[in-house]
């Protein structure tokens, strides 16, 4: 059964534009498997009648793919 963790919910900008973050590790309990689970981010800005929305992920424990994911995060562009 998988298990989640919430690491953060809250406001935030994408290029300028309001936006909302969500970071949530959701881990699981699965022999063999060679990571825990994954570190999830989701991001969602509100543009008018669209939407644009980012998911990313990566496995908990990685630093490499984590640092990837969070200078992604980071770069964020709404245009």
């Amino acid at each position: 059964e998988p298990t989640r963790m919430d690491r953060r919910s809250e406001a935030t900008t994408v290029s300028g534009k309001a936006a909302w973050l969500i970071e949530t590790d959701i881990s699981v309990a699965e022999p063999g498997l060679p990571f825990p689970g994954d570190r999830v981010v989701v991001v969602v800005v509100p543009d008018g009648v669209d939407w644009g929305f980012f998911f990313g992920a990566a496995p908990i424990g990685d630093v490499g793919l984590n640092q990837v994911l969070d200078r992604t995060v980071v770069d964020l562009r709404a245009d």
